[in-house]
């Protein structure tokens, strides 16, 4: 007896707890590279500070506290803005981003996120710190003079913009292999129209119905019941219902086959199903005759199988007639003859490649037993809004005291079976689109401390007959080159990183050509974007002002 609806969460959780570090890294080396060039802006105030006494580790501490309370500061923010956005989040629909709804921020979510906080603040810190404590009042006012910034500052600033582009080129292209793989993991086909029917769990009490044919009429009674109410075209039940939940899988035998000991027993999914299953879901029939009221207990042990079990088992051949044996082999054992072969159903999700399917009666010897708790599926003729009504009142009509639960329409359903799928690629989408706006904030700050350190050379170059369009193409090559270096970083991470996660990804390559293509062509038009602005300022320099200055 196995229960396929749960997803391996943990692997899940792990998967957005990484894309919540790579974030949070972007934002340390954004925030970092911020404050490096304010270490250098600020650079005569820490010379002076050193000239009249202060050491080089008391700068340091001064500039690690400032970063610390920046960052703290900032975690509690967040906290505010978390505590925000879950209630928001509460009052949406469950079958939008499932048990999200019942996380809650405890102690432990503070704790965690004011620790993180305070580690970011230090990790953050500690290059502007060094770089902005170093400096000497002499080094300090020939560069000032000179128009100068230094050379060590310039260069890790534009190392960490590397990093932060390369690292959002990774969530950026996962971001897209997600959405692709959501897309066509949706497009499945389950094998049934989802479209107008209503399922309902049903269990029946073993107290009132102790006897396998006392569970027979109860389902012969709700079944014809239904079928006389206006607007239903189909009714049926089912102990496992697409598209994930599989009750049974069962080994079985081919007549003529044999085993030996030791030899791995083939498996088939197996369900007990009342007539008119098959015409509730629409599952087309390819050959022989679906269940009908014939197949009775005290008749000939039928079965129907799937597309799948027919091509593997019988190929090139009319398995109509054939035999099978259910079960561990034991060649005593009843066999039961094939009369019907169906469409593939997803049972086990809609990812999962169709596997071999058997369906028997459920009033079949043995099968009523397990028949006690099944999925009633009831096919109307318009919308499924009445359906609830009559399905209890059909049920109390039959059995007061019967239960009914679950009662879904199919089409939720099947947007419930891809609802891990979903969250995860809602969130992945808004970590990246997050990581594309810190690096281009990253970038954009960056490129306009550097014209403002370089305006002298800027305005000299335009005195000189520098154009306004070579000033911008000036600027914006500089551009392009830390964002193709971070680009070719990130290509190179993304292979290794999306390998790993192939696990994740429902027919899509780890390789996949559009989605790099599409990330590649994102992040770059953002890096134009975000260096366009400053090089535009740069183009407006008047050249007289500078030389005035002078």
């Amino acid at each position: 007896h196995r229960d396929l609806h749960s997803f391996p969460t943990r692997r899940s959780s792990d998967l957005l707890f990484g894309a919540v570090l790579l974030v949070l890294l972007i934002s340390i080396v954004n925030v970092a590279n911020l404050l490096l060039a304010r270490a250098t802006a600020r650079a005569s105030e820490m010379a002076v500070r050193a000239a009249v006494g202060a050491s080089r580790k008391r700068l340091v501490l001064q500039l690690l506290a400032e970063s610390t309370v920046l960052s703290v500061t900032g975690g509690i923010l967040g906290l505010g803005f978390a505590a925000l956005a879950m209630q928001a989040i509460q009052t949406l629909p469950q079958t939008v981003f499932g048990q999200i709804q019942t996380a809650k921020l405890d102690w432990r979510v503070l704790s965690f996120t004011l620790g993180t906080s305070l580690c970011a603040g230090i990790l953050l810190g500690i290059a502007p710190a060094l770089e902005g404590s170093r400096a000497s009042l002499h080094d300090t006012m020939r560069d000032s003079a000179r128009g100068a910034s230094g050379r060590a500052g310039t260069r890790l600033r534009r190392i960490l913009v590397v990093s932060e582009f390369a690292i959002a080129l990774v969530l950026l292209v996962g971001a897209t292999m997600f959405l692709r793989s959501f897309a066509k993991l949706r497009a499945v086909d389950p094998g049934f129209e989802v479209n107008h029917v209503l399922s309902a769990r049903i269990s029946i009490p073993y107290t009132r119905y102790k006897e396998e044919a006392q569970v027979v009429v109860f389902w012969q009674r709700l079944t014809e019941r239904l079928r006389q109410e206006p607007g239903i075209r189909a009714v049926g039940a089912s102990m496992s219902l697409p598209p994930n939940r599989l009750a049974i899988t069962n080994p079985f035998t081919v007549e003529g086959q044999t085993f030996r000991k030791g030899d791995p027993l083939q498996l088939a999914e197996e369900t007990p199903v009342t007539p008119g299953y098959f015409d509730a879901l629409k599952v087309p029939l390819l050959a022989g005759r679906f269940i009908d009221e014939t197949d009775r207990a005290d008749s000939p042990r039928v079965l129907v199988i799937n597309d799948t079990l027919a091509k593997r088992w019988f190929p090139n051949q009319n398995p109509i007639g054939k035999r099978i044996l259910t079960g561990d082999p034991d060649p005593s054992a009843p066999y039961e003859t094939i009369v019907g072969v169906v469409g593939d159903v997803k049972y086990q999700g809609l990812d999962a490649q169709p596997q071999p399917t058997l369906y028997v009666p459920y009033s079949e010897k043995g099968w009523s037993d397990w028949s006690r708790s099944m999925y009633l599926v009831v096919r109307s003729s318009g919308e499924t809004g009445e359906l609830t009504r009559m399905i209890r009142e059909a049920v109390r009509g039959v059995d007061s005291d019967v239960p009914v639960t679950k009662i879904t329409p199919m089409i939720e359903m099947v947007d419930e079976s891809v609802l891990q799928e979903r969250f995860r690629t809602f969130l992945i989408g808004a970590f990246a689109l997050l990581a594309l706006l810190l690096a281009s904030i990253g970038i954009y700050g960056v490129i306009s401390f550097s014209v403002a350190r370089q305006t002298r050379d800027i305005g000299v170059r335009i005195a000189l007959g520098a154009t306004r369009d070579g000033v911008i193409h000036l600027v914006l090559g500089n551009t392009m080159k830390l964002a193709l270096t971070g680009f070719a970083v990130g290509i190179a991470l993304s292979f290794f990183v999306m390998r790993l996660l192939r696990a994740f990804l429902f027919d899509i390559s780890p390789a996949d050509p559009f989605s790099f293509g599409i990330a590649s062509a994102v992040l770059l038009l953002s890096a134009v974007v975000a260096g366009f602005i400053p090089a535009r300022r740069a183009s407006g320099i008047d050249p007289a002002c500078i030389l005035r200055s002078e």
